[in-house]
């Protein structure tokens, strides 16, 4: 149980910035990035560092993060348990973003005080954090976060986490890219069932970013699925590489 207590430490937030859908006016933000979104994490036992006073946990995550695209996280977090397992202190390595094709980000955090966890499911935090440098597109990246935690399960020193991150992210000479792609053939249907009980439907949606690239499309239900009588609703979401998610919804009507 003791160890189910001490992952407080898993606070990388997942940098999502929450534009909703739908094509509208390009926007930019040139230098500083708004922050605010979710990961979903594991953690385990690191493979070694444990010791009387001091356990170790893994930490690696992945999330699709708006203005930045999709992104990995991994760090190791260390509890002090030298008074026991129910109130810790809590020391964490350089928290390393990956960005799919562009670079790295760095942030640290701090735990000046001694804390006290309930089992999960429970929320801890917000924790500070500092962005303190990074690589790639993201050199000389700069910021500061709040992170909390969303534990939501545990069993012998491994579970899973949902990490919030609000904050700002800077980097000179960098703008990011907030416009969501552009969905096409997003439209209502009607078709005629005559005495089939269900029709197979075809249709066709395309997305493209704001540099006019293709950008894929997911649909449920898919195109070339059976259809039943009446009103059914289809979903279609696309998400550009700077990590900007459209979505739509049209309804496809089967008639007698």
């Amino acid at each position: 149980m003791g160890r189910v207590l001490m992952a407080v430490g898993i606070l990388l937030g997942c940098l999502l910035l929450l534009p909703s859908g739908g094509s509208g006016a390009r926007t930019r933000t040139s230098g500083t990035l708004q922050l605010r979104g979710k990961f979903t994490d594991t953690f385990v036992d690191c493979p070694s560092g444990q010791s009387a006073d001091k356990e170790c946990f893994t930490v690696a995550g992945k999330s699709v993060v708006p203005g930045l695209g999709k992104a990995t996280i991994a760090w190791n977090w260390i509890a002090d348990v030298s008074g026991g397992y129910s109130c810790q202190h809590f020391d964490f390595t350089t928290i390393v973003v990956k960005v799919a094709g562009k670079g790295e980000i760095d942030a640290s955090l701090t735990d000046p005080k001694t804390h006290c966890w309930g089992l999960p499911p429970a929320v801890y935090g917000p924790f500070e954090g500092t962005i303190t440098g990074g690589s790639g597109s993201y050199a000389g990246a700069s910021g500061h976060v709040q992170i909390a935690e969303n534990m939501t399960d545990e069993l012998g020193g491994a579970g899973d986490i949902i990490e919030t991150w609000v904050g700002t992210l800077s980097v000179p000479g960098l703008d990011f890219s907030l416009t969501p792609p552009t969905l096409y053939g997003v439209h209502n249907r009607t078709m005629r069932a005559r005495k089939a009980k269900r029709v197979r439907v075809r249709y066709t949606v395309t997305a493209r970013d704001t540099a006019g690239r293709a950008v894929p499309v997911t649909c449920a239900p898919r195109s070339d699925s059976f259809f039943k009588r009446g009103a059914t609703k289809v979903a279609c979401s696309a998400t550009d590489a700077d990590g900007n998610t459209a979505t739509a919804t049209f309804v496809v009507t089967i008639r007698r």
